[in-house]
């Protein structure tokens, strides 16, 4: 895994997955291949969870977090089997969990500037501009939209913390989504 590194690793498994489940005739809904490029620690600590193939298989239920439900369900899995999470594994679980919520939104890449989260909208999927700007406003004063070549929406908060940051945007863009679609 370390050789591929964990989106490279994260695509392959969301591959096998996506042939497994169209193998079995089951409708896979489209969603955008969202990059996350943030610089904050995230991964599995060979102190939390001990051994190569224990590790993949975290990584690999980590990667599948879609939602909230799917997200619990890890945290109390990796509670009940390695103690207490540690920040850098929360990160982990953070980057997926966006990775999933900003795909369905078509969000094609996620980065940190200027205090600022970036959520770049894929060009083509970018959603109705007057249905997106009203579940903006709806949603978190902190969240403005961006129209330039490549439209995006911003997470500005000077206050919070890159990482600090991450944790907050996991739950306004679920709200975001929920406003857009509701």
């Amino acid at each position: 895994m370390a050789a591929v590194g964990y989106d490279m690793y994260c695509r392959l498994i969301e591959e096998a997955v996506r042939e497994a489940r169209g193998a079995q005739g089951e409708g896979v809904p489209t969603q955008v291949e969202t990059r996350v490029e943030l610089k904050v620690n995230a991964y599995l600590p060979a102190e939390y969870v001990r051994g190569e193939a224990q590790r993949m298989e975290v990584y690999k239920r980590i990667s599948l977090i879609k939602e909230q439900e799917s997200r619990q369900d890890v945290i109390e899995e990796l509670i009940d089997r390695f103690g207490d999470i540690p920040d850098p594994v929360m990160h982990l679980i953070d980057i997926a969990h966006l990775r999933g919520v900003c795909g369905r939104m078509g969000i094609s890449r996620v980065n940190y500037q200027s205090n600022a989260l970036i959520f770049r909208l894929l060009p083509g999927a970018s959603p109705d501009p007057e249905k997106l700007y009203a579940a903006l406003a709806q949603t978190d004063k902190r969240l403005l939209l961006a129209a330039s070549r490549e439209p995006a929406i911003l997470l500005r908060d000077q206050k919070l913390p890159l990482e600090e940051l991450l944790r907050a945007a996991v739950p306004v863009m679920e709200r975001l989504e929920a406003e857009f679609n509701g």
